[in-house]
């Protein structure tokens, strides 16, 4: 198995990001990214014309598909693997549910900061961990995002989710600054 990089967490033009869908392809492959998930809000578009560039130009990237998604309280939460959009402001659990429903990944975006509106609370993440549903978990926890600095993530996962979730990385770009964190 060869070792890539990628980064998980992208916004194009499709939603507030700055880039056009093919300049973050072009910039992917200058950087040496192996995949790209492109997570515009609340809008798989985007990820999804990303995968038809690639394809039509036979290029040497994995495009992820995805969005992330807007919760009830406006909570972020990244859906991974997805091809429909999801509608907006669903409560944390039954977005989970959905996601899992579409064979996608759900990755907690940004959590834990604690006075940004959009980042998942303690209460939020316990109400996953214990939840007895068999379709509702995370399968990733973003313990780097390159937008902003968050400690308490990375401690939150070594001690309540090792072994639950792979721990992720992803740039959150909204301007030039695609790979500045990435999974490997």
């Amino acid at each position: 198995m060869t070792e890539g990089r990628a980064d998980l967490h992208i916004h194009t033009s499709g939603s507030d990001g700055e880039l056009t869908v093919e300049q973050v392809i072009d910039q992917a492959l200058i950087l040496g990214l192996t995949a790209i998930a492109i997570t515009d809000h609340n809008n798989v578009a985007p990820s999804l014309r990303a995968k038809e560039i690639v394809a039509k130009r036979r290029l040497d990237l994995e495009i992820i598909t995805g969005a992330e998604i807007t919760l009830k309280g406006f909570r972020h939460l990244l859906a991974l693997n997805i091809e429909e959009n999801l509608p907006f402001g669903l409560p944390l659990l039954e977005a989970i549910s959905r996601i899992h429903d579409q064979n996608g990944l759900t990755v907690a975006a940004h959590p834990l900061v604690r006075l940004w509106p959009a980042s998942l609370k303690t209460k939020e993440l316990f109400s996953v961990i214990r939840s007895h549903d068999s379709r509702i978990y995370f399968d990733g926890f973003e313990v780097l995002n390159g937008s902003i600095k968050n400690g308490k993530a990375r401690e939150f996962s070594d001690e309540y989710l090792s072994n639950l979730c792979a721990q992720v990385a992803g740039s959150d770009t909204h301007f030039r600054t695609i790979g500045k964190a990435v999974t490997v």
